[in-house]
């Protein structure tokens, strides 16, 4: 009877450590076919119920890791499996919470790109987003875009915006690149209405610029 109880509680933490990823799979398959439901989904599958039905997968996981020491060999692998899905979970909530990233970037804040319908005229400066003091194309700005995964959904003579689409729950991101004599500048918005984003805004808009930087 011992040795089936330990068993029980070496399989019930490796499916507590598995409710948070599948809670994260279950909100990807709900905002790509229900995207009425895409609200909840983020919200709630992948916001703070997640993360604790994280935390809590692996505080269960740890204690069937300890319980497992009585049969190491029946038990441990297993028992160390739950910990390393558990873990996993919590640290990517943990990077996502403690990366700061506003989600409404430009190389130029001060006087930003202001094409973007619905976001306000404020946006922020990020590390290792900086300004290009050379005039590119309009051409040239659509190539790298699409290169950068933007869909262009507007090109004028000194202007075009993109919108991109995040593979897994469909993060939308804005792109508004403005074209002067001297200077080309980038301005990338989070379509999530969040104050931060982990970064991934910032990341889009270097990408966008160094794609637009002259070749030596």
């Amino acid at each position: 009877m011992a040795k089936d109880a330990g068993g029980w509680v070496t399989k019930a933490g490796l499916a507590a450590a598995l409710v948070a990823p599948a809670m994260a799979l279950a909100a990807a398959l709900l905002i790509r076919v229900a995207p009425d439901l895409s609200g909840f989904a983020r919200q709630v599958l992948i916001g703070p119920v997640g993360e604790y039905a994280a935390w809590a997968g692996l505080a269960i996981a740890v204690l069937a890791l300890i319980h497992a020491f009585g049969n190491l060999r029946r038990r441990g692998l297993i028992a160390l499996l739950a910990v390393a899905v558990a873990g996993a979970a919590v640290g990517l909530y943990w990077k996502q919470g403690h990366t700061p990233g506003a989600s409404d970037v430009s190389t130029n804040p001060a006087d930003p790109p202001m094409n973007l319908s619905g976001v306000p005229s404020v946006s922020s400066a990020c590390d290792g987003l900086e300004p290009l003091a050379s005039q590119r194309t309009v051409e040239e700005a659509a190539y790298v875009l699409q290169n950068a995964g933007f869909a262009i959904t507007h090109a004028g003579l000194f202007d075009i915006q993109g919108e991109r689409k995040a593979f897994w729950f469909q993060q939308a991101y804005s792109i508004d690149v403005r074209i002067r004599p001297g200077r080309t500048d980038v301005r990338v918005v989070t379509r999530n209405g969040r104050p931060t984003d982990g970064g991934a805004a910032c990341r889009l808009a270097i990408k966008v610029r160094d794609g637009l930087q002259p070749k030596a």
